[in-house]
């Protein structure tokens, strides 16, 4: 019988010694689900791919700690990035001729998966997609209104999916991440409008298609279409028109304020070693 499909399985004693830990700190990451096992039995058993997974979501982490770290403290990050050149080497590819770091700095804050520059629709080239329960396209402009032409050059270029447009600050107009153009009825005629910020917790109508189909426990930050559609892009959830939990409240408005704030603070970085290298 061939079992090369069967998956290797490890015992939580393989594990700590892969992890350098000791057997109790692995069953204690199996009951707080950080890394899948089954019951065999009265033991536990995990797949070698339950590993690698918990490995890399670590390594993610991680990664997200030491942005946020140079992030929120210029000099002290500067020193850090020292120490690791491989996070030094991301933020610097983040760095765009339109001034789209402050984007990137911004989804990595608020924990959001993307693209950068994915594609080009016949001369119209976005600065990034937004891959989660929704693919939604992103350009960064330094506007403080509806930019009429920009939108009409991305009418005009063949892209046929959502494209969100973030402005000079976020939030923007009060609530909104920015201008959304969607086509709610799927006949080719897209329309614009802004998009609130909100927290999605879940639908009671649907089962949402992203990485968060049993509530979102993060209290992850989404945005939706003021009119039309109000599904959060980033969870996929529907909650009948509210734009999610706390939507336009003062609370999450700071919030995100200080996220952009913080962004921004890695565009002044970048600014400061090009002029001092």
């Amino acid at each position: 019988m061939n079992n090369s499909s069967n998956p290797i399985l490890l015992t939580p004693a393989d594990v700590a010694d892969v992890l350098r830990v000791d057997r109790v700190t692995v069953e204690d990451l199996i009951h707080r689900g950080r890394i899948a096992a089954l019951k065999v039995g009265t033991e536990w058993r995990i797949p070698t791919d339950a590993v690698s997974e918990f490995l890399s979501q670590g390594l993610e982490e991680q990664r997200l700690r030491s942005l946020r770290r140079v992030l929120e403290d210029p000099k002290e990050g500067a020193r850090h990035l020292l120490e690791q050149p491989q996070l030094a080497k991301e933020i610097e590819a983040k760095k765009s001729p339109r001034g789209s770091v402050g984007g990137a700095a911004m989804f990595d804050l608020l924990g959001w998966r993307y693209e950068y520059e994915p594609v080009d629709f016949d001369g119209w080239i976005p600065d990034f997609v937004i891959t989660e329960a929704e693919k939604v396209f992103v350009e960064v402009k330094p506007v403080d209104r509806f930019p009429e032409e920009i939108a009409d050059e991305i009418d005009q270029s063949g892209c046929d999916a959502e494209v969100v447009i973030v402005g000079m600050t976020v939030p923007i107009h009060g609530t909104s991440i920015g201008w959304l153009r969607e086509n709610p009825l799927g006949d080719c005629e897209w329309a614009w409008g802004n998009a609130p910020f909100g927290i999605w917790k879940g639908s009671e109508t649907e089962e949402a298609p992203g990485r968060f189909p049993l509530g979102n426990p993060e209290h992850i930050i989404g945005f939706c279409r003021e009119e039309q559609s109000f599904r959060d892009r980033i969870t996929g959830f529907y909650d009948g028109g509210c734009y999610g939990e706390l939507s336009g409240e003062e609370s999450l408005m700071a919030k995100i304020r200080r996220l952009w704030a913080a962004a921004g603070n890695e565009v002044q970085w970048h600014k400061s070693r090009e002029e001092h290298p």
